[in-house]
Formats: C-alpha cells, structure tokens, sequence
C-alpha cells in the first residue's frame, strides 16, 4: 500500500504541476494578445500589462492585469471600459499588429485568443 500510496502521490504533483504550466502559459499568451490590443497615447499602458497565477482559497486561475501601482493604472481602466476614438497613434498600431485595438483590450484578449487557450489545455493536460 506505501508504494501504491507513493505513486499516487508523484502523480498527483505531476498533474499539479501541468496545470501550474497551463496557467502560466494561458497567462502569458493573454497577457501578450492584450498588449496587441492596447490603445497608445504618450504613456506606458502596453508595458503595464502583467500575467500571474493566483490562488484564492485553493482555486488557481490565469490573472491578467494591469497592477495598482503601474505608471498607468488609472489609464488602463478608462481605456478598458471608457468609450473613446482612437488617437493617431492607436490606429498606426491597430495597422501594424492587425487586430482591433482599444476598448476591452484584456476581455477581447481572451476572447480572441480561445482556440489557442483550448490547445494549450490539450497539449498540457490532455483536454
């Protein structure tokens, strides 16, 4: 029964840690799909966008955010939920990386990138 118990054990910590790199690489792709959809102005709000993996209350998730005390904290959440048109500079970029920039740029991430995540699950976890 302790080698079954043991065994048991390395596989349990082997799937934790196959969902940890899950996350961790569902995170970082959002994380880079929503700095192709934020809007530019004079300031740093692409830079800004961060991805981690957080627990609460033993649940773990993918978090894409841009942290309180980021240059452009402020920023981010009126260009996220305001309603706005995009300045000269937003439109130069939204040519060049060929996705819609603006408005819900970490919501569209997510949105936008589904197929992809649900790859990294198969590859990952066998989903």
């Amino acid at each position: 029964m302790r080698q079954f118990a043991a065994r048991v054990e390395k596989l349990s910590e082997q799937q934790a840690d196959k969902a940890l790199e899950t996350l961790r690489r569902v995170g970082h792709l959002v994380e880079g799909a929503a700095r192709d959809r934020t809007p530019v102005d004079e300031g740093v709000l692409t830079g800004d966008v961060k991805s981690e993996v957080q627990t609460d209350e033993g649940v773990q998730g993918a978090v894409v955010y841009v942290p309180l005390n980021a240059p452009s904290h402020e920023y981010a959440v009126k260009m996220h939920e305001g309603t706005y048109n995009l300045g000269e500079k937003s439109m130069k970029k939204q040519d060049k990386v060929g996705v819609t920039v603006g408005m819900g740029f970490i919501t569209r991430a997510i949105d936008d990138s589904r197929d992809e995540i649900k790859g990294i699950m198969k590859e990952e976890l066998g989903l």
